[in-house]
């Protein structure tokens, strides 16, 4: 690794197209390393959203569920009232 640096270094102060490409190709490392960062932390930040949105999914679900039953029990009470009339 630090031949490879000094290798860069003295390519660049040797001036001339050499230099330009070097140049070139230590921004384009640089912007692939980023990237490959951006994506490790998208895959992790999307298990995390995944769950969090299960979570929600599941929630709504029993929601959904709940005003079920309630709608059920009311129907229910009207029923007997009815039948009381």
């Amino acid at each position: 690794m630090e031949k490879l640096f000094i290798l860069f270094a003295d390519g660049i102060a040797s001036g001339g197209p050499a230099a330009i490409i070097l140049i070139l190709l230590g921004v384009i490392g640089i912007l692939v390393w980023d990237r490959v960062g951006l994506i490790k932390s998208m895959k992790e930040n999307s298990t995390l959203y995944r769950s969090d949105i299960n979570r929600v999914i599941d929630k709504y679900q029993e929601g959904q569920i709940n005003v079920i039953q309630a709608l059920n029990d009311i129907k229910l009470i009207l029923v007997k009232v009815e039948a009381k009339v």
